[in-house]
């Protein structure tokens, strides 16, 4: 019963990835993650672009929440053949693009996806949203996460904060390792600074990565 919600599908030749996050807590909350969860399910079996898929997602949002809840989300969509992700954000927090280097990773080789940005869902029923595109290379990463993952807080009600949670990233994709340990290793950290703390609001994150063996 909470406010964010993930998901991945596959339509056509293309690989959708979703990722939003409602206002609020609770049973309200719930209910616009609901909305996107049916809508998409529709959305998934049509052949158009993330700005279009947020167009429709944003009228039912609007439609059950009446502008009183929003909703921040992202949604890309990978094409294997070409290699080219396309993506639209609606005031999400934008997911970092890891590429595969010679040397340990460093925070300034976190690569934000935020060529485009539009307002949220359910803040306007008529809004239209951009989208852009990207090539993605052999091994390259992409984090996707809601911004509960930097609040969470510890014994001492101290947050990861922002800045820590980017040091755990790095420090948790050192050696490029697989998508599977990368989680592993990110969700320990996680672990480790909220020493079985209640969470203050839903956390979630993912990672896709373009597997040379694929």
């Amino acid at each position: 019963c909470g406010g964010d919600w993930w998901h991945y599908c596959q339509a056509g030749r293309k690989i959708l990835l979703w990722i939003g996050d409602a206002t609020g807590h609770g049973a309200p909350a719930a209910l616009i993650t609901s909305a996107a969860k049916s809508a998409s399910t529709i959305i998934e079996r049509l052949n158009i672009t993330p700005a279009q898929a947020l167009e429709l997602l944003n009228k039912s949002i609007y439609d059950v929440s009446k502008g009183r809840i929003m909703m921040t989300f992202f949604l890309a969509a990978y094409d294997p053949e070409t290699k080219v992700l396309s993506y639209a954000n609606a005031s999400h927090e934008a997911p970092f693009l890891i590429k595969k280097g010679s040397t340990p990773l460093k925070k300034k080789d976190l690569i934000p996806l935020n060529e485009v940005n539009n307002p949220r869902l359910g803040q306007d029923r008529e809004t239209k949203y951009k989208q852009t595109t990207i090539n993605l290379d052999p091994e390259d990463m992409v984090l996707f996460y809601t911004d509960g993952i930097a609040e969470i807080q510890n014994k001492m009600k101290m947050s990861w904060g922002e800045r820590d949670f980017l040091k755990a990233v790095v420090s948790a994709n050192k050696d490029y390792p697989t998508a599977q340990e990368f989680v592993a290793r990110l969700t320990q950290m996680i672990q480790d600074h909220r020493q079985g703390e209640i969470l203050i609001d839903d956390v979630t994150f993912f990672v896709v990565k373009n597997d040379l063996n694929v």
